[in-house]
């Protein structure tokens, strides 16, 4: 399968990622920044992506699924009323 992660450089994605080239599968991933992403792992296909734009229309071309972890860290920092819009957002 073709398979597209946003946010694969993530704690999740990242671990994600290998597994599934590990068992077979492409990988596509998004991140923020790309050629950081291609140096950590030059297995997956990087597409750069801000999450407050409409995903790259070529990361989406023939895939069979997509799995989305991409959005605003929720480890990091309290809570706030702000911080939980910021991270509602980052995923919708």
């Amino acid at each position: 399968m073709q398979i597209l992660i946003t946010g694969a450089t993530g704690f999740l994605g990242q671990k994600l990622a290998r597994q599934l080239i590990r068992t077979g599968h492409k990988v596509r991933g998004t991140s923020r920044n790309a050629v950081r992403a291609r140096q950590q792992n030059p297995d997956v296909e990087w597409f750069g992506w801000d999450f407050r734009q409409a995903p790259p229309a070529a990361a989406l071309e023939n895939c069979d699924a997509v799995i989305h972890l991409m959005g605003e860290n929720i480890g990091q920092g309290r809570w706030s009323a702000k911080r939980k819009a910021l991270i509602h957002d980052s995923r919708i």
